[in-house]
C-alpha cells in the first residue's frame, strides 16, 4: 500500500517571507575608513608622474591613485574621463571658493588636481544652495565640467561595483580624510559655519583637547591638530561622514553610504599624510565621541549597541606611503612635546578598544632595493637587528615597517599591499569579507513551495519546500539552496519533511544530500550531466547596452538597435566562444594586476586576460592557482542568493479558461518542474526539481527508475543551464578572483502569454481578433527580471522549453547614447493589454518595468508634482509636500511599458521628459527619427517607482485596463492602460498613504516610508476595485522611529460623473513606534492575512528584538463600532486576533496541507485528463488543513529546516475550497 495524497488537496502558497533576518543576528558592524588623501594621491599607481588626462575624450584619460582608490570604493565610473585643474589658477580658486570668496585651502598647491568625470559630467561645489547649518548634507552640484555653473545634461554613471555598494547591506560606513594643517580651525561655532577658520584649519576634528606640539628649539608649545577633518566641512572638503543612526530606516542607511561616496568622489587630495594625528582622532571619535544633537550627526558612543559592546568597530587605514607630520624625531628631544603617540601605539590603543585596524598599502609590495614587504616576519618588524632596524634611511623599507607595526598592534597581523586597482579591490575586498563575515549562512529571501503529487517520480514527496541564503563566513559568501520534501508517513494525517537518513543534515529538518536536496552540492558534486552556460554576443559591442535581438534595422523609440547572437556550451566550449567574439563580449584590462603573467612570462592581451576570468568564473583551472573549486573542502560554484527568492515553473498550470491554453498545456505537459534563482555572481540558474516525463502512468515503459538520471533523487548536478546576461560581462573581472560583488540579484517573474506566428515578424507575443477566434495562436513561458540593486536594467528570456534552453528576448539597460533607463532593484510585471483598432486590434504582452531605487532623499522637501486630487475624500487628501531627491533619482521616476517579445518600448511615464535627450546618437546605434520622447508621457512621479506593479485582471493571458503600483514615500499609483492607443495611457495619483500624517507640512512629508509589498486587488460586493496596501521598509526592521500605515480603499465612478474616478477609504490601520507590515499580505475569500513586527529597544543580548503581531480581518468591511477600523471578530477561529508572537515573524503563507491516505499502487494514466493519472478511492483520508504558516528570530521551534525557524496557526477553511479568491494578483 502507498500512502499518497488526494488530487484537490494540492499545497498552495499565495503569499510568502519577507526578506528580512533573522532577530538574532548580529547588528551590522561600524568600519571606518580612513583615507589618504595627501598630495601624492594625484600620482598614478607605482609611479611619481601624473596621469594623462582629456576631459573631451578624443585622447588619453589615466587614473592617479586617489581616482583608482575612489572607484574601488564607489564603483567604476562609465564613459571614464578626467581633467587636469591647475590649482594656481584664478578659475580654480574661483569655482571652489567657499561661501563669502573665501579662497580654498589648496588654491596655490603646486600639484594639479586630477579630477574624475562621467563623460561631460563633474562634481563640484553647491555654495548656492548651500546649509547654513554645516553639519546638515549639501548636494555636490553635478555640472559641466567646463562650466561649473551649467548643469550637466547627463548623469554622473558608475557601474555598481564598488564595495560600498557590495558592502552597504553588511556593514556601515564612515569616513575620515586628512586635515593637514596644523591650525585648529574647526570652521563651525555651535551649528554656525565659519569658513574662514575651516580653511585656516582644515575643518580640524577636535573631541576632547587641542593636540599641542614642542619641537626641539622651540620655546612654547603650539597647537598642532592635524589628522582629520570634521563633520562640518562642506562635502567636496572632504568632511567627516559618522555613521548615523544606531537603527536607521534602508533608505537612511543607503543615503548615509551616499554621502560617503560624495565626499570621496569630491574631495582633492592635498598636502602631507599626518596618519598618527588621523588615528588619534580616529580613536577619539571611537571611544568617546557620544554627541547627539540630531539626525545628521550620531557619535558612536550614543550607539546603544555600542555601548553595550555588541556592535564590531573596525578601522581601515588606506595609504600610499610612509607617515608624516607628527613632528618626530624633533618632539622626542628633552623639553620637547609630542602631540601624538606614535601610529603603532595609537593601533595598540584602538586595539585595546576593541577596535581592529587593518592596513591596506597603496603601493608595490616590493621594493626599489628588491625588499619584498609581504614576506616580512615578526623579527623583521620588532627585533632588535630586524630589516626594519636596520634600514633606517631605505623610505620605502620603513613605509613597509611602519604600515605593518599599525596593523599588529592593531590586532590584524599584517598589512596589505595593493600595486594597482584591482589588486586594491582585492585586498579591501578580503578586509571587508572578514570583518563583516559570521559563521554559518543566512537568508534574505523567501521560501518557495510547490505541489508534488502529480508524479511518481517526486520520491514519495506530496510538497515541496525550497530554502535559499547565502553563507556568511565565505569570502564569495557562497550560495545555499535546499529543497525539502513533505512525505506522508505511516500513521500521520498530513505530510511533513523526513527526520533523516544516509546523508541527512543533522539540523536540517529531513533536507537529505545524497537523495539530491541540496542543490548547490549537486552542482559542485562534478557528477551527472557537465554544467551548460549561455549569453548573447552583442552585435555592436556593448554588452552594458541595451539589446534587442529581433528589434530590426529601424530603431523605433530610440534606444538603438544593437542586437545579438546568442551562444552556449559547457564550460570549456563556453569560454572558446566567449573568447573568440569579435569584438570581444568580455572587456577586461590585460594590465591590470589579476591579469598579471604567472612565473615571469610574457603580458597577456586581452583575450588572454578574458580567459583567465572566465574559466575561474565557471569554475575550469586556469592555471594561476585561483581556483573556484580545487576540492571538495573550497568548492564555491554558485554565488550568494541574497534576495533573488526561487521562482518555481512547474508544466503548464494557469488558471485560464481558454481552448488554445488547453492546447499548450497538453504540448508541454511533459515539462519539467523547474526553479529559477539568480545569484550575485552573475548568473540565473535553471534546477530541474522533478520529471514530469511518461506521466501516463508507471509501467508504460517510459518511465523512470530510481536513480535514473532524469530524476532528482541523488547527489547529481540538477542544474540544467546558467545564463549570463550580456550586462554582466564587463563586471567579471571586478570578481575574480574571490571578490564579492553583486553582479545579479533581482527576483524573478514568470507567466504564460499568447502569441502567434506573423509573416513578417516571425513568433510575436499578441493576439489578433481573428487569430482567437480562429484558435490559431500559440503560448510561451517568459520570466522577465532586473538586474537588482546594484545595477539599472531588466532582462527578458523565453523559458517555454528550459530543456532546449532559454532565448534572451531582450535586454533594456540604457538608451542609445548610453544614458540609463532605470534606477536600481525594480521588480517587473508581465501583464497583457489591448492596443490598435480595426484589423490592427491586438492582445500584446507586455513588461511594466518600475523605475526603482534612485538613491536617497537630499533631506529636503518638495511640493508634489500635481495638487489636484477631486477623486479623493475631503479627509485623505495627499500631503502637499514630499522628499526631494537629487538629479541622479530622474531615472528612477519613471513606470515603462514595453512589448514582452521584443523590448520595444509602447510608453514610458517620467517625471522629467528630458531625463533621456530627445536626440539620440552614439555608436550608429540610433536614428533620431522614433525618439524616446516620441513615447513619452510626463508623469507627476514625485519619488522614485520602488512598489511591485500589479495589474487588473491579472490572470494568464488575461487583457488589463489598469496597473497600481507604490513608490518610495507611501504614495500609490494607477496607470490606466485601456486604451487601445498606447499614447492616450495615463498616469494619476491615487492615494496617499501618509494623508493622515501629523505636524507641519515639512514634518508630515519627511514621514513617508515606501510601499514595497505588492498591492492586493479584489472585487467587493458593488463591483468595485478594492486595493489593499501597506507601508514600510522590509529591510531595516530596527528601525523604530517610523509611521507606517495599511489600508483598504475601494476604487469607482463618481454616480453623478462615470468619467470621474472616486476612491473611498473602507478603513486603515496606523502603527507607531517603528511598526510596520513584515511580507506580502494574503488574501482567501474574504479575509485578509498579514504579520507585522515591532522593533524594541535597541538592546544586546536580548533573546527577542521586538514583537510581531498576526492579524486576520475583512478586506473590506470596517468595524461597525469603530469606524474605519476594520472587522476582526473570527478570522483566526477562537484565537486572539491580533495573535502577539514573541521576536520576528517575518511573513505569512498561506498553505493547505493535503490529507495522507492509504492507496493501491497508482493506476494508469485517465484518458479523459491527459497527465492525471486515475486515482483509487482513498482510505482513511483526513481533511485538508490550512494553515497560515511563518519563519521567526526564535531559537527554538516545531518546525527547523535548514536551520530556519517556523511556526503556524490553524485557521477555517474557505466555503468552498474549490478556488482561493485573488492569489493571481499575488503571485504574478
Amino acid at each position: 500500500m502507498n500512502r499518497s495524497l488526494s488530487l484537490a488537496a494540492c499545497l498552495a502558497l499565495l503569499a510568502a517571507l519577507a526578506p528580512a533576518p533573522a532577530a538574532a543576528q548580529e547588528p551590522p558592524p561600524n568600519v571606518l575608513l580612513l583615507v589618504d588623501s595627501s598630495g601624492s594621491m594625484e600620482y598614478k599607481a607605482g609611479t611619481g608622474s601624473y596621469p594623462q588626462c582629456d576631459p573631451t575624450g578624443a585622447g588619453t584619460n589615466e587614473r592617479s591613485r586617489w581616482i583608482d582608490l575612489i572607484e574601488v570604493l564607489t564603483g567604476t565610473i562609465q564613459n571614464y574621463r578626467c581633467q587636469s585643474i591647475d590649482r594656481r589658477s584664478a578659475s580654480f580658486g574661483a569655482e571652489f571658493a567657499l561661501p563669502g570668496g573665501i579662497a580654498p585651502l589648496d588654491f596655490q598647491y603646486r600639484n594639479p588636481y586630477h579630477r574624475p568625470l562621467s563623460g561631460s559630467c563633474a562634481y563640484g561645489p553647491n555654495n548656492s544652495i548651500i546649509d547654513p547649518n554645516p553639519f546638515r548634507w549639501t548636494e555636490p552640484f553635478l555640472h559641466e565640467y567646463n562650466s561649473p555653473g551649467l548643469a550637466c545634461s547627463g548623469s554622473f554613471q558608475q557601474q555598481a561595483d564598488g564595495l560600498i555598494d557590495v558592502y552597504g547591506t553588511f556593514v556601515r560606513f564612515g569616513l575620515m580624510t586628512l586635515d593637514t594643517l596644523p591650525h585648529a580651525g574647526t570652521g563651525y561655532s555651535g551649528t554656525t559655519a565659519q569658513y574662514g577658520s575651516g580653511v585656516e584649519g582644515a575643518w580640524s576634528y577636535v573631541r576632547s583637547n587641542v593636540c599641542m606640539g614642542l619641537p626641539e628649539g622651540c620655546e612654547h608649545p603650539e597647537p598642532f591638530e592635524v589628522g582629520a577633518r570634521n563633520a562640518a566641512a562642506p562635502p567636496w572638503e572632504g568632511r567627516l561622514v559618522p555613521f548615523g543612526k544606531p537603527n536607521p530606516t534602508m533608505v537612511e542607511h543607503n543615503q548615509r553610504n551616499q554621502q560617503v561616496e560624495k565626499v570621496l568622489l569630491t574631495t582633492r587630495p592635498y598636502g602631507g599624510s599626518p596618519l598618527a594625528g588621523l588615528l588619534h582622532d580616529a580613536y577619539e571619535f571611537l571611544t568617546l565621541d557620544d554627541e547627539d544633537g540630531e539626525s545628521t550627526y550620531v557619535g558612536p558612543q550614543a550607539d546603544p549597541l555600542v555601548e553595550q559592546g555588541c556592535r564590531k568597530q573596525a578601522v581601515i587605514l588606506l595609504t600610499d606611503g610612509e607617515p608624516n607630520l607628527d613632528l618626530r624625531p624633533f618632539c622626542e628631544a628633552t623639553g620637547g612635546l609630542c602631540p601624538f603617540d606614535r601610529t603603532y601605539e595609537l593601533a595598540g590603543r584602538l586595539a585595546a578598544a576593541n577596535i581592529d585596524v587593518h592596513v591596506v598599502g597603496l603601493a608595490p609590495a616590493t621594493t626599489l632595493g628588491g625588499v619584498d614587504c609581504q614576506t616580512m616576519t615578526d623579527e623583521d618588524i620588532l627585533m632588535e637587528g630586524g630589516l626594519c632596524e636596520t634600514n633606517p634611511g631605505d623610505r620605502q623599507v620603513q613605509a613597509c615597517c611602519t604600515l605593518h607595526r599599525i596593523a599588529f598592534e592593531g590586532g590584524t597581523g599584517r598589512a596589505l599591499f595593493a600595486e594597482d586597482q584591482a589588486g586594491l579591490r582585492d585586498q579591501l575586498d578580503s578586509v571587508l569579507a572578514d570583518i563583516s563575515g559570521t559563521d554559518g549562512t543566512t537568508s534574505r529571501t523567501r521560501p518557495a513551495v510547490a505541489p508534488a503529487d502529480r508524479t511518481p517520480y517526486s520520491q514519495g514527496a506530496s510538497a515541496y519546500r525550497f530554502l535559499s541564503g547565502y553563507e556568511t563566513s565565505s569570502e564569495m559568501r557562497g550560495g545555499r539552496l535546499v529543497r525539502q520534501r513533505y512525505v506522508c508517513a505511516a500513521g500521520e494525517e498530513y505530510p511533513k519533511p523526513p527526520e533523516g537518513g544516509d546523508g541527512a543534515d543533522e539540523d536540517a529538518g529531513g533536507i537529505e544530500v545524497d537523495k539530491g536536496d541540496d542543490f548547490v552540492a549537486n552542482v559542485e558534486s562534478g557528477t551527472g550531466e557537465p554544467r551548460r552556460f549561455y549569453t548573447v554576443l552583442p552585435s555592436l559591442g556593448h554588452p552594458s547596452r541595451t539589446v534587442r535581438p529581433t528589434i530590426g534595422a529601424a530603431d523605433p523609440d530610440g534606444l538603438g538597435t544593437q542586437g545579438g547572437v546568442q551562444i552556449t556550451g559547457t564550460a570549456g566550449e563556453f569560454v572558446t566562444q566567449v573568447v573568440g567574439s569579435t569584438p570581444l563580449a568580455l572587456p577586461v584590462d590585460p594590465t591590470a594586476s589579476n591579469c598579471a603573467p604567472t612565473d615571469g612570462g610574457p603580458s597577456l592581451n586581452a583575450a588572454q586576460c578574458a580567459e583567465r576570468v572566465l574559466q575561474w568564473t565557471l569554475g575550469l583551472d586556469n592555471g594561476t592557482g585561483h581556483h573556484r573549486c580545487a576540492n571538495s573542502e573550497t568548492c564555491s560554484l554558485i554565488g550568494a542568493i541574497l534576495r533573488s527568492t526561487p521562482r518555481i515553473v512547474d508544466y503548464p498550470n494557469a488558471l485560464t479558461q481558454d481552448e488554445t491554453y488547453e492546447g499548450f498545456v497538453n504540448d508541454y505537459r511533459d515539462r519539467p518542474m523547474v526553479l529559477y534563482t539568480s545569484t550575485n555572481d552573475g548568473f540565473l540558474h535553471a534546477f530541474k526539481v522533478r520529471v514530469n516525463a511518461a506521466l501516463t502512468g508507471a509501467g508504460d515503459g517510459d518511465g523512470a527508475d530510481e536513480g535514473d538520471e532524469d530524476l532528482v533523487d541523488q547527489l547529481r548536478n540538477n542544474e540544467l543551464w546558467a545564463y549570463l546576461p550580456p550586462a554582466v560581462l564587463p563586471s567579471l573581472q571586478a570578481q575574480y578572483p574571490s571578490v564579492y560583488q553583486r553582479l545579479l540579484d533581482g527576483e524573478p517573474i514568470v507567466k504564460d502569454v499568447v502569441a502567434q506566428q506573423t509573416d513578417t515578424s516571425g513568433l510575436r507575443f499578441e493576439r489578433t481578433l481573428g487569430s482567437a477566434g480562429a484558435g490559431s495562436n500559440q503560448w510561451r513561458t517568459v520570466l522577465v527580471q532586473a538586474f537588482g540593486e546594484g545595477w539599472p536594467g531588466y532582462f527578458a528570456l523565453d523559458i517555454t522549453d528550459p530543456i532546449a534552453g532559454p532565448q534572451l528576448l531582450w535586454q533594456l539597460t540604457t538608451a542609445a547614447n548610453g544614458e540609463p533607463l532605470f534606477g536600481t532593484g525594480g521588480t517587473p510585471l508581465i501583464t497583457t493589454v489591448f492596443v490598435g483598432s480595426g484589423d490592427a486590434a491586438k492582445e500584446v504582452a507586455v513588461a511594466v518595468l518600475p523605475g526603482g531605487s534612485g538613491g536617497a532623499p537630499t533631506g529636503s522637501t518638495c511640493e508634489r508634482q500635481t495638487l489636484s486630487f477631486d477623486h479623493l475624500p475631503t479627509d485623505f487628501r495627499p500631503r502637499p509636500r514630499v522628499n526631494c531627491y537629487p538629479t541622479s533619482s530622474k531615472a528612477a521616476k519613471s513606470v515603462t511599458i514595453v512589448r514582452l517579445d521584443s523590448g520595444e518600448v509602447l510608453r514610458t511615464f517620467r517625471q522629467d521628459p528630458e531625463a533621456i535627450p530627445a536626440s539620440l546618437s552614439a555608436d550608429g546605434m540610433s536614428t533620431e527619427a522614433n525618439s524616446f520622447e516620441a513615447r513619452t508621457t510626463t508623469a507627476p512621479f514625485d519619488s522614485p517607482m520602488t512598489g511591485r506593479p500589479v495589474g487588473f485582471p491579472s490572470d494568464a493571458g488575461a487583457v488589463a485596463d489598469r496597473i497600481y503600483l507604490g513608490d518610495q514615500d507611501g504614495t500609490l499609483w494607477r496607470i490606466d492602460v485601456s486604451a487601445a492607443d498606447p499614447a492616450q495611457w495615463d498616469v494619476a495619483l491615487l492615494f496617499d498613504a501618509y494623508a493622515p500624517a501629523s505636524g507641519t507640512e515639512v514634518e508630515a512629508a519627511r514621514k513617508g516610508q515606501p510601499i514595497e509589498t505588492p498591492p492586493i486587488l479584489s472585487m467587493d460586493e458593488e463591483g468595485r476595485i478594492t486595493v489593499n496596501f501597506s507601508t514600510g521598509d522590509q529591510e531595516a526592521l530596527s528601525a523604530s522611529d517610523t509611521e507606517n500605515y495599511v489600508w483598504s480603499i475601494s476604487e469607482g465612478r463618481d454616480p453623478d460623473n462615470a468619467a470621474q474616478l472616486k476612491v473611498a477609504v473602507n478603513w486603515y490601520l496606523h502603527f507607531e513606534n517603528g511598526e510596520r507590515v513584515v511580507g506580502p499580505m494574503v488574501l482567501m475569500s474574504s479575509a485578509l492575512y498579514f504579520t507585522t513586527f515591532a522593533p524594541d529597544t535597541l538592546s544586546c543580548g536580548a533573546e527577542e528584538n521586538g514583537t510581531s503581531r498576526i492579524f486576520g480581518v475583512d478586506f473590506t468591511m470596517a468595524d461597525p463600532e469603530k469606524p474605519l477600523q476594520p472587522r476582526l471578530s473570527g478570522f483566526l477561529g477562537s484565537q486572539p486576533n491580533p495573535q502577539v508572537h514573541p521576536g520576528l515573524v517575518s511573513g505569512l503563507a498561506l498553505m493547505q496541507l493535503p490529507s495522507c491516505y492509504e492507496s493501491p499502487e497508482t493506476a494508469a494514466n485517465n484518458a479523459y485528463f491527459p497527465g492525471y493519472a486515475s486515482r483509487p478511492r482513498p482510505q482513511g483520508a483526513a481533511p485538508g488543513l490550512f494553515q497560515l504558516t511563518f519563519h521567526t528570530g526564535r531559537t527554538s521551534s516545531n518546525d527547523g529546516a535548514g536551520g530556519l525557524n517556523a511556526g503556524s496557526v490553524a485557521i477555517a477553511p474557505p466555503a468552498s475550497v474549490s478556488r482561493i479568491d485573488s492569489w493571481a494578483a499575488i503571485v504574478d
